[in-house]
């Protein structure tokens, strides 16, 4: 498969558009030839914001179509809730008729629209368009399509939903199960099973203070309270906690190496070139770790004399000091070892790397005396000890421990500064990405930055491995505790709720601290899940043949459902699809029939069918949706959650991926319902508005996978190719654990990718328009901005200015001696009245504002220059009729009413579509469109100067 670059897909497309466009034959001939400006594109971009944005979008769209701009746009950029009625356009001028190449769709983007020109306030008898009248009552109908009746009702979607939730947990928990089963076998193996007695002997109580914690200590043996493969995580846990520390006192220590800025200046300290570390790096710094650990143990061990001895009592002085000496001899024995593998490894590295300053350099003679300094207070502390053990002056007999203790904490302090700076030059070439391999010279300073980068990235793991560690390994004291310690299951939950609640009633009017509660409480139920797995593996191991055979049947059945089920069919994705598409993509011949049979032809229409130069009406359409990368290792990906990744009918793709053919891809299969429906896939894990959102918490994103709230869809990866058969569709451990769990997806790279609702990444659909330089641009915002903070329309703004180094200009400016019109956002903030009906209503001035964009280097070469932008806001003018005045009354958050409700009936649906229609015909009127649009569209100066421009 052959990925195409932006531009020549660009090219590709044109051509595919100028059969039907004469504009975009002259537009491609111009570009070819690299011409002056002339031609231009036109978009219409309809903005995400479920039904309600759909029938903003609605009353747009019959407005333009009256008017005869309509069937001059080019492109339709859809996104979420605006692809509902794009798609609805591109299937009832494309796809509603049979697969017959004679048969005429009776529809156009003219007087002939689909869902009629009909202006809300006129009576429908007095439409002679009975079958545009037809779809549109069909539509009205539809306001509430997640229960579109006849046998669907609300019940029916609750059901769904329980399913997918059913469905999921019967999967994970018992996989849960067999996992835990698994280390439970594990704590039977040799050398395992005897590390409780192991730990009694070194630690001697701890087992049983744990076991009177839990309140097993009559119940249970030591080893069935913590059994021995979780105390061996638990003990692993413990051993990352020590490293953790005693990598972050090592790294404290190693700046006594730093060269100053004047040394720098001077020159010292150059490396020969950096390299890729050697084989034996990453095993000598695993040794030299383990050397480390073991010198803080034994230290711990042969010295805890010493410390008795001066820090007991003065009873407890008399002791003989026999103990002494062989604290000293271990010490030094193991200091030895300790330091001639250090001076080794430094001796085998300097074949390649210049030696350490600390062994040649004369500015480190503090190093050598503070070596032969240790080595004297060793030895003066037993002669000491020697002489004075008889003293009876207080006091006296302290002199030789303190001296040997003195050691012993420098002792460790000095070793702990040996390896640190021996694991630092074993990987101060170690390059964390490609970014950093630079042929630059590797002075000193950059291979110090290099090593701290390799601290950071391995500590980094090393504190997530240490947190993975303690959840599983604390997971058998924790069911023990509620089971012995708070009396039972039941018990706890009762404590877990009524604790729930109280906290939830102190933060909820705290949205920051809303928002950590559910964070929290997204982790302990993942933990939950953990703990019901655990005590099915307890339950096997100790119940009955009859439940033994159950929890083993569970166990097979989802191994074989995981891996051979399709997730992109049973999730909540499926139900929404057919929703939409029964509400959105009826057949033409069954409008008047029940709705789960009215989508039969849509159910098979290809999103490559949208596209037929031979029938092509109305515009071409482009589908956004967001591609998850919340693990991409491109930073600006990972920051927004994803790239805008686009589905039409000649291409798909994105700037993370590139450009392929639609009909020679993977995708080739998908239908124009399913492209809709992952279009306005909001609720799903790893994605928000913008990209921002609670659900971009990787906790949060965690429990939503494992409940499978999801509505997004996994597709091959373009870039990657077909997938093999036994890979050739996503399942609930491929990619969807091993993404969820592991850094392995939600990567450019990656073999499946997530696409999710376009509006994670920018609602408004103006991007891809862009990215094409339309001369112009109308835009349909009917999203919910109850604060007119016009958050949209900045994050659009904002990512067209990063990716595409396109500016927009809006508000007063003077050019030419022309002074632009008085236009901006500022104008559509509603602002209170005291004598407008309803009572109490807050009126806008108007429900557009008109700006320029300026495409800076990407315009030219035969691509406009400039464009006009025409954003149109869903707002509540003084020109809307009685019925949507009234409506507002009843309802005070009208025409910003939540998102969450996605259940129209009649009356708000025409509410919704009175604003679409009437904001639009404010902008026509006053822009004059209709005379400027009448035959063809002017040209670029004429619509400039009209739209933009005023005489001063």
């Amino acid at each position: 498969m052959t990925a195409l670059p932006e531009d020549e897909m660009l090219k590709e497309e044109l051509g595919a558009i100028k059969d039907v466009r004469t504009r975009a034959k002259e537009l491609l001939a111009n570009i070819d030839g690299k011409g002056k400006e002339g031609p231009y594109m036109i978009g219409l971009a309809l903005s995400g914001g479920g039904i309600r944005s759909a029938t903003v979008s609605l009353g747009v769209m019959q407005k333009l179509a009256d008017i005869g701009l309509l069937k001059h746009v080019d492109y339709l950029s859809t996104v979420s809730g605006g692809g509902y009625i794009g798609s609805a356009l591109t299937w009832w001028l494309r796809g509603s008729t049979p697969d017959n190449p004679t048969h005429q769709s009776p529809f156009d983007t003219g007087k002939k629209f689909p869902f009629t020109t009909l202006d809300p306030r006129l009576p429908e008898s007095t439409l002679v368009d009975r079958r545009g009248l037809m779809v549109l009552r069909f539509l009205r109908s539809q306001g509430n399509y997640l229960i579109p009746g006849n046998g669907i009702t609300l019940w029916s979607s609750i059901a769904i939903v329980l399913r997918a939730i059913l469905l999921n947990l019967m999967i994970w928990i018992p996989v849960t199960a067999l996992v835990m089963g698994v280390l439970y076998a594990l704590g039977y193996l040799p050398g395992i099973r005897g590390l409780p007695y192991a730990v009694q002997m070194a630690a001697p109580g701890t087992l049983e203070t744990t076991a009177e914690i839990v309140g097993t200590s009559r119940s249970l043996g030591a080893n069935e309270t913590i059994p021995p493969m979780f105390l061996l995580m638990l003990v692993f846990a413990i051993g990352l906690a020590v490293l953790f520390v005693m990598g972050s006192i090592n790294h404290s220590l190693l700046s006594w190496t730093g060269l100053t800025e004047t040394e720098l200046r001077a020159g010292r300290g150059a490396q020969p070139p950096a390299e890729r570390p050697a084989w034996y790096s990453w095993p000598a710094v695993g040794i030299a770790g383990l050397l480390d650990v073991l010198l803080v143990v034994v230290v711990l061990i042969s010295f805890m004399p010493v410390v008795k001895r001066l820090f007991a009592d003065s009873d407890a002085l008399q002791a003989a000091h026999g103990s002494l000496w062989t604290s000293l001899v271990i010490g030094l024995i193991l200091w030895a070892i300790i330091t001639l593998f250090t001076l080794l490894c430094f001796r085998f590295m300097g074949k390649k790397i210049r030696p350490p300053a600390i062994w040649r350099d004369k500015t480190q003679k503090p190093v050598y005396l503070a070596l032969g300094g240790l080595i004297g207070i060793a030895v003066a502390g037993y002669v000491l000890d020697c002489i004075l053990a008889g003293s009876t002056l207080p006091g006296v007999g302290r002199i030789g421990p303190f001296l040997l203790f003195l050691f012993a904490v420098a002792y460790l302090i000095f070793v702990n500064y040996l390896i640190g700076l021996l694991i630092r030059h074993l990987l101060r070439n170690e390059k964390m990405d490609d970014a950093r391999q630079s042929p630059a010279p590797a002075t000193q300073s950059l291979l110090q930055y290099r090593a701290r980068r390799t601290f950071e990235w391995f500590y980094g793991r090393a504190l997530s491995g240490m947190v993975v560690l303690l959840v599983i390994g604390t997971l058998p004291l924790v069911g023990h505790y509620i089971e012995y310690g708070l009396g039972g299951t039941w018990t706890a939950l009762g404590l877990a709720f009524t604790l729930g609640g109280q906290l939830w009633s102190r933060v909820r009017g705290n949205s920051k601290l809303a928002d950590i509660a559910i964070v929290a409480g997204a982790a302990l139920f993942a933990y939950g899940i953990l703990l019901i797995g655990h005590r099915l593996a307890l339950t096997f191991m100790d119940g009955d043949a009859t439940m033994r055979a159950l929890i083993a049947g569970a166990v097979i059945v989802a191994i074989v459902a995981g891996w051979f089920v399709n997730t992109n069919q049973i999730g909540l994705h499926r139900f929404y699809r057919d929703r939409l598409m029964e509400a959105f993509l009826p057949d033409d011949d069954a409008l008047a029939r029940d709705t789960n049979a009215a989508a039969t032809r849509a159910n098979d229409f290809k999103l490559t069918d949208c596209w037929d130069t031979k029938q092509a009406k109305g515009p071409y359409q482009i589908i956004n949706t967001n591609m998850v990368l919340a693990k991409s290792q491109d930073r600006k990906y990972r920051q927004r959650g994803g790239d805008n990744f686009v589905l039409t009918p000649q291409f798909i793709g994105s700037n993370a991926t590139e450009w392929y053919r639609t009909e020679t891809s993977a995708s080739s299969d998908m239908t124009l319902a399913s492209a809709m429906a992952i279009s306005g896939a909001a609720a799903n894990p790893r994605g928000g508005a913008g990209g921002r959102g609670l659900t971009r918490s990787a906790t949060v994103s965690l429990v939503m996978s494992l409940l499978n709230i999801r509505l997004g869809f996994w597709i091959p990866n373009p870039k990657r190719g077909d997938p093999r058969m036994l890979f050739r569709r996503p399942n609930h451990f491929w990619p969807g654990g091993l993404y969820a769990l592991t850094s392995r997806g939600y990567l450019e790279t990656s073999k499946w990718l997530e696409l999710a609702d376009g509006g994670h990444f920018e609602n408004l659909a103006v991007y891809e328009l862009v990215r094409r330089r339309c001369g112009l641009i109308i835009v349909c915002d009917g999203g919910q901005d109850n604060a007119s903070s016009y958050a949209d329309l900045v994050t659009a703004v904002q990512r067209v200015g990063q990716d595409f180094g396109a500016t927009v200009h809006f508000d007063m400016a003077v050019r030419n001696g022309r002074k632009f019109e008085r236009c901006g956002p500022a104008q559509m903030i509603a602002k209170p009245t005291l004598t407008d009906y309803p009572k109490g209503a807050e009126f806008a001035e108007k429900g557009y504002f008109v700006a320029r964009i300026d495409y800076g280097e990407r315009g030219g070469n035969g691509w406009p220059k400039e464009g006009i932008v025409i954003y149109l806001k869903s707002a509540l003018i003084r020109e809307l009729a009685v019925g949507a005045k009234g409506y507002r009354g009843a309802n005070p958050d009208f025409p910003n009413e939540t998102t969450g409700d996605q259940f129209f009936d009649e009356e708000q649906f025409e509410a919704y579509r009175e604003v679409g229609f009437r904001i639009c015909e404010q902008m026509v009127a006053e822009l004059g469109l209709t005379r400027l649009f009448g035959n063809e569209p002017p040209s670029l100066d004429d619509l400039r100067q009209n739209s933009r421009y005023r005489e001063a």
